[in-house]
């Protein structure tokens, strides 16, 4: 029975009436047949009593019990004795039960109390932490503003105090500029004539020129800003010169020092005067009386690379640039050119773009629209370098394209594009000369003495003019993967053309020249079609760039008599011992080749399969044959076909034309001689038909010394006659008796053999034992 509810039966008595009921008690009230009272157990009681019960013949008295809070009486619930006693015991229970959960309530509330209070307490201290900190956080921070406005103050008076001392020196720096400036141009003024421009003996040099002494303002005698007013006062002073028949003699300070002065007429005023309004040449004007003087002293241009871009002035870019193309068209002095290309930049990117405004007078800067000033001032400037790269000398090409690259800006994109354009142009059409005339020499007819003497005459043209700048032309260009990949395919392609006409024509050693130059660059296909034409041996052009590589040529002509050299053997092992030294892989197989043959040195099969070895481990693989056939003969080697017939395989695989066929022929003679060998050198027992079901037959061989011993089937054994792979139980056998059990039922056949020696004395008896289970 739980302690929070109490059932029992009972009777009330009411109006002389029994009922009968349940009466059940909770911890917080009783009911009885529904009816239910709300009663506190910890204040109630009870009296006991009797109560007269009638019933259906006769009254009784039976024991009650009243249950009561305080002055609340409840009804008078009859009972048997024992459940009167259960009851008032219950309600004893029920008492001390809400009593304890009173207390137990009022803990509880108390520990609450105190929880909630330590809290309190808790939230309090933390808030008085945090005004705390919070005070000083703000007095921290006020310390930091304090201490960043004093900071900032003195950076500010730091500030000011840089900037006056930078004015001050800018200023200075301004007045010696323009002290050193006068002095130059006073020199100048005191100076004899400026050293001529060198005639030009290019047409490229000419049309470069021509952008400067060609210029009608120049003719004029006017700078770039003057008026048309100012212009039409030079004009009339021309047309009274001219009725005196001196218009030559006009003067003006807007010459150029050096340059030959142009023939004046009145014609050549009135157009120059049409064009006056046309700005392409006024970038190549100076605007200054001084810079007009001075333009050639080397004082005075170098003032550009002076204290800094931001010192620079138009007319000193102009004097750096127009010295440097008058007097270096060749690029030779990256010094001059480098300033130029480096302060064109800077005009160009100038945030103000005040440099390229400075060559426009008022009423144009009201008109102009500065973006495309900028892109003129581009466009114009590199036209003469432009007409510098239409040579036939592609050094000069290279050289600039050089100096372009040290210099990385946006700006030269263009003037980069268009001179490694122009370098391949001049790759393709020196290749463009030698394909029209060798394609005419095609497949289905022969060559003619005169074509093959005038394919040679060209061909010699082209490496005179080509071989002396591949390389660095290639070298410059790799970057530029597309350009890179031209150059190298127009050279392929004119080399491949010589090639293929002079093999025509019966040429051989110059083809093999030409098929050396080439196959650097060919693919895996015609590198192979070049080796089976020549052979491997000839082909020497994967060392083309090293310094040995010409060594070994010497050689080659010293050992062979050829290209005027008289046959020297002594003289071709020095050549060829020079350069296998310095790592040569083919001077290193013809350095074996002399031992093997004792020419120029002592003969020495075994130096001579060193230096096959090394050219073999270098690439080489007319050295991998040699040093295979080495293994095969046993020259210089142990005899070891086997390891001959992996070399000649190697030397296929790097590319030798017959290696593949020599160690297949080598290999067929290998297995025919291992056949022999076996025929004739083994002993063999057949053991018939054995069945191995319920025992165990072993077979026991004994032996004076080591061999193999082999237990197959019948098949297997047909294998082994034929020299081909087959299965075995058993192995090599170290002890003796040696033992092998049969592993099923089947035809068996023993057989012991001694590898590649033969069976002298070896076995001495072969038996079968069986063991039952």
């Amino acid at each position: 029975m739980a302690n929070e509810m109490y059932s029992t039966q009972a009777l009330v008595v009411d109006n002389g009436k029994n009922i009968k009921g349940t009466l059940v008690l909770y911890l917080d009230r009783y009911e009885f047949n529904g009816a239910q009272k709300i009663i506190n157990w910890e204040n109630a009681s009870f009296t006991r009593g009797t109560s007269t019960v009638k019933s259906f013949i006769f009254k009784s008295e039976k024991p009650h019990v009243v249950i009561c809070e305080g002055q609340n009486y409840g009804p008078a619930f009859v009972l048997e004795q024992p459940q009167a006693d259960e009851l008032i015991a219950k309600v004893s229970e029920l008492s001390e039960t809400v009593r304890k959960n009173r207390i137990a309530e009022e803990e509880r509330k108390r520990r609450e109390e105190e929880e909630r209070k330590r809290r309190e307490e808790e939230e309090r201290r933390s808030r008085e932490e945090e005004e705390r900190r919070r005070r000083e956080e703000e007095e921290r921070k006020r310390r930091e503003e304090e201490e960043r406005k004093r900071r900032e103050e003195e950076e500010r008076k730091r500030r000011e105090e840089e900037e006056r001392k930078r004015r001050e020196a800018l200023a200075k720096k301004i007045e010696e500029r323009k002290n050193r400036i006068t002095n130059e141009v006073d020199l100048a003024k005191n100076t004899a004539e400026a050293v001529p421009v060198s005639q030009a003996e290019e047409s490229s040099v000419k049309k470069a020129w021509a952008y400067f002494v060609d210029n009608p303002y120049r003719i004029l005698g006017v700078s770039v800003a003057a008026t048309n007013e100012e212009a039409n006062a030079s004009l009339d002073k021309i047309k009274k010169l001219a009725r005196l028949n001196a218009v030559a003699s006009f003067k003006s300070v807007y010459e150029l020092n050096g340059l030959e002065k142009p023939a004046r007429d009145l014609s050549i005023v009135q157009n120059a005067l049409a064009i006056l309004k046309e700005k392409n040449h006024k970038w190549f004007w100076f605007t200054t009386t001084d810079a007009c003087i001075a333009w050639q002293s080397e004082s005075f241009r170098k003032e550009l690379t002076f204290d800094g871009s931001e010192f620079g002035t138009y007319d000193l870019f102009l004097a750096n640039y127009a010295y440097a193309v008058f007097f270096d068209p060749k690029f030779k002095k990256s010094s001059l050119w480098k300033p130029v290309f480096t302060y064109f930049n800077y005009i160009c990117n100038e945030g103000s773009h005040a440099l390229v405004k400075s060559r426009f007078n008022d009423k144009e800067l009201n008109e102009l629209r500065v973006l495309d000033a900028v892109r003129n001032f581009k466009n114009e400037i590199f036209k003469p370098i432009e007409a510098l790269c239409e040579t036939e000398d592609a050094k000069q090409i290279i050289r600039l394209y050089k100096i372009l690259k040290e210099i990385s800006d946006d700006n030269l994109s263009g003037l980069k594009k268009a001179v490694v354009t122009r370098l391949t142009k001049w790759f393709t059409s020196k290749e463009e000369v030698v394909c029209s005339l060798v394609k005419e020499a095609d497949e289905d007819r022969e060559i003619t003495m005169s074509e093959a003497r005038e394919i040679k005459k060209v061909g010699d043209t082209y490496l005179r003019e080509v071989d002396k700048v591949i390389e660095d032309a290639l070298a410059v260009v790799k970057d530029e993967t597309v350009r890179y990949e031209m150059i190298k395919e127009s050279y392929r392609h004119a080399t491949w053309q010589l090639m293929f006409g002079l093999n025509k024509a019966g040429d051989k050693d110059k083809a093999i020249a030409y098929a050396n130059k080439c196959y650097p660059y060919c693919t895996e296909d015609d590198k192979r079609k070049i080796r089976n034409t020549f052979g491997f041996s000839a082909i020497k052009g994967t060392d083309r760039d090293a310094t040995h590589s010409e060594w070994d040529i010497m050689g080659d002509n010293y050992y062979e008599g050829k290209n005027g050299y008289e046959q020297n053997y002594d003289e071709a092992f020095k050549w060829y011992e020079k350069a296998a030294e310095a790592g040569n892989k083919y001077s290193q197989n013809s350095l074996g080749i002399c031992y093997k043959e004792g020419h120029g040195t002592y003969q020495s099969d075994y130096q001579a399969a060193k230096w096959f070895e090394k050219a073999y481990h270098n690439g080489n693989p007319d050295g991998a044959v040699n040093l295979a056939n080495c293994y095969a003969s046993g020259d210089g080697r142990s005899q070891d076909k086997m390891k001959a017939i992996e070399l000649y395989l190697e030397a296929a695989k790097m590319g030798h034309p017959t290696a593949a066929d020599t160690g297949r022929a080598l290999l067929e003679l290998v297995q025919l001689e291992q056949k022999i060998h076996r025929l004739s050198q083994h002993e063999h027992y057949d053991l018939g038909f054995q069945i191995p079901i319920g025992e165990t037959i072993i077979v026991e061989v004994t032996l004076n010394y080591s061999a193999n011993v082999y237990l197959m089937e019948e098949d297997e054994y047909e294998k082994y006659r034929e020299c081909d792979n087959f299965s075995y139980y058993g192995g090599r056998a170290t002890q003796s008796p040696y033992r092998v059990k049969i592993p099923h039922t089947g035809s068996w056949h023993l057989v012991i053999d001694n590898g590649d020696d033969d069976m002298t004395g070896i076995i001495t008896s072969v038996h079968t034992r069986t063991f039952n289970f």
